[in-house]
């Protein structure tokens, strides 16, 4: 500790005076660290609050335009299971035109096109495939194709 007290009064450093000056700062260092680190913390805690409260948001806007806590059409996984009557009225709530997209699975409507297209298919029993066999919802972002089945359709688990 002398050799840091003469270091840190000015009045010469010796070997161990780096030591502690070096020491000193770390400390310090090491404080700012700590406080980064409480405020990051606070920054996730209020993230955390505010999606909760948008997510709650969302749900009573679902009651509000006939669907169900949950669902939204622009999340492809929350429509699993829902009725095409809750889909139409939706689709109706979010401004689509519901256009005719006749087609070889019992046709449907575009509720919207682009990017990404969102088609509501019938779907007719005997279809090779599972899922075209009942009512489902394909979503098409580029290439990439995702069908979900709704109430009523055998491929629903």
């Amino acid at each position: 500790m002398g050799g840091g007290a003469l270091c840190l009064t000015g009045f010469g450093c010796l070997g161990g005076g780096f030591v502690v000056a070096g020491g000193v700062a770390l400390i310090g260092t090491g404080a700012v660290g700590v406080g980064d680190g409480i405020g990051r913390i606070s920054d996730g805690l209020g993230k955390a609050l505010r999606e909760g409260k948008a997510l709650t948001e969302a749900d009573s806007e679902a009651q509000v335009s006939g669907g169900s806590p949950g669902r939204d059409l622009m999340n492809p996984h929350s429509m699993t299971g829902a009725s095409p009557e809750e889909v139409r009225e939706m689709a109706a709530a979010m401004g689509s035109k519901m256009e005719d997209a006749p087609h070889v699975t019992g046709g449907g409507f575009f509720i919207t096109k682009g990017n990404p297209t969102i088609l509501y298919e019938n779907g007719l029993p005997g279809m090779r495939r599972l899922d075209h066999q009942g009512p489902y919802i394909k979503y098409q972002v580029g290439k990439k194709v995702t069908r979900i089945p709704l109430q009523g359709n055998p491929a629903l688990p």
